[in-house]
């Protein structure tokens, strides 16, 4: 191996992307599976807050103005949920979050972030 460090019960894990390295450990301690399950959660987790800290990174004096004049308008034909995420995607740079209307405001605003921040999670 590589890279390594110190696992739960003392013995050496990866700590690279190397595939093969992978492999070998999860082969030959089964209960590691736990371990990688957690460590995909945090990576997920990591990823979802770069996306927001690129997004809002890219965020200035037009996208600002922009959600001021959107709160301004005020509520139309959306409900209070639908309001509130067109007044953000206009701070995060996005004319349209939805892509349809049936679609959930969580995944409407992954989209609104993945959008802004020039990315796919």
């Amino acid at each position: 191996m590589s890279e390594s460090i110190e696992f739960y019960d003392g013995r050496l894990r990866p700590v690279g992307s190397n595939a093969d390295e992978w492999c070998v450990f999860l082969e030959a301690h089964p209960n590691a599976r736990a371990f990688v399950a957690v460590q995909i959660a945090e990576a997920i987790e990591d990823a979802e807050l770069w996306a927001v800290e690129r997004a809002i990174s890219k965020m200035g004096w037009p996208e600002i103005k922009a959600y001021e004049n959107e709160l301004r308008n005020g509520q139309q034909d959306d409900d209070a949920g639908g309001y509130f995420i067109r007044c953000l995607s206009r701070l995060f740079g996005v004319k349209r979050p939805l892509r349809a209307a049936s679609e959930l405001y969580r995944s409407g605003m992954r989209a609104m972030v993945n959008k802004a921040a020039g990315c796919q999670l």
